[in-house]
């Protein structure tokens, strides 16, 4: 295995890191700077709505991927060797339900902020983690679980439509 690949799947816990990062660096661009464009007045409202709904519906995902990941004495840490394979609960229908669940967090933050920064964010933390996090944390499932995991690969998808 490449790089202790079976070991774990990363030495540096990167995706909590890469979000954390993500969402303060748009707090702070959005404190310096400010949001170069302006949500019109007559949809403010419906947007920051939107963006509440939003947020609690990605810390309610995330809420919902730790608890069944808990519940099966799963292991947690991003850097750290699998100990279950979860399939159940959120893992039904994303394979990563808690990245996911941080995506929607910061598209609901543009919103209610309407924050062009937090929107960038997402971007950012979306395609670093799928580098960083996903790809290597992939590599240790199929190499710890092996068939179990390919079959669980072609039943559910890595976000939530189609091969994303």
């Amino acid at each position: 295995m490449r790089d202790g690949i079976k070991e774990r799947p990363n030495a540096i816990p990167w995706p909590p890191i890469l979000f954390f990062s993500a969402f303060f660096g748009a707090l702070a661009l959005e404190t310096a700077v400010g949001t170069p464009f302006q949500v019109p007045e007559s949809l403010i409202g419906p947007v920051r709505f939107g963006g509440f709904a939003l947020a609690a519906t990605g810390c309610g995902l995330m809420g919902w991927a730790l608890a069944t990941m808990a519940r099966r004495n799963a292991n947690i840490l991003p850097n750290r060797a699998a100990t279950q394979l979860v399939t159940t609960g959120p893992f039904a229908f994303s394979r990563n339900p808690i990245y996911l669940g941080e995506a929607v967090l910061l598209l609901g933050l543009a919103g209610i902020l309407t924050s062009l920064w937090f929107l960038l964010a997402c971007l950012f933390c979306v395609a670093t983690i799928s580098v960083l996090g996903i790809a290597r944390e992939e590599a240790h499932m199929r190499a710890v679980f092996g068939p179990q995991w390919q079959a669980y690969c072609m039943r559910v998808p890595r976000w939530v439509l189609g091969p994303f």
